[in-house]
């Protein structure tokens, strides 16, 4: 029962979250959280400039952006909802853009890795990094308590 209590809880705190700092009624919000993701993984990826050399810091990157494209589209298809008390419309439209964005993550990751040389290890460094930064926030906000 306490495990789902903190279920409850944690997904309260990333709807709020969203709402709060992500911009869901601000394209602002939405549009500095993609600016930070691209700027930290710019930076990550000239940390593996270091570490890996120029395989490292393009693997890097494409990961990144493994993550990040079909993110966008994610939060394209969710900016469009325009009615926000139907919650069966918006369970639909969520279902359905996570599922395209699944596909096209998948599309995207396979792609790269038929056609470029990468370094793999890199290359989930930063779609797993890219990943947590997207999931994340609500432990550094702080999850509300009840």
């Amino acid at each position: 029962m306490k495990e789902n209590n903190f279920l409850k809880r944690y997904i309260s705190s990333l709807i709020g979250f969203t709402r709060k700092y992500m911009g869901w009624d601000n394209a602002d919000g939405v549009a500095g959280k993609i600016f930070m993701q691209i700027i930290l993984l710019c930076v990550i990826s000239l940390v593996f400039v270091f570490m890996k050399g120029m395989l490292g810091f393009k693997s890097v990157l494409l990961g990144g952006g493994a993550w990040i494209i079909p993110s966008l589209y994610f939060v394209y298809r969710l900016r469009r909802v325009k009615v926000t008390y139907d919650m069966k419309k918006i369970l639909k439209i969520f279902l359905l853009s996570e599922s395209v964005k699944l596909l096209l993550s998948f599309s995207i990751i396979a792609l790269i890795l038929l056609t470029c040389t990468i370094d793999g290890i890199s290359f989930l460094s930063g779609y797993m990094f890219m990943a947590l930064i997207s999931l994340l926030p609500p432990f550094f906000c702080g999850i509300k308590n009840d």
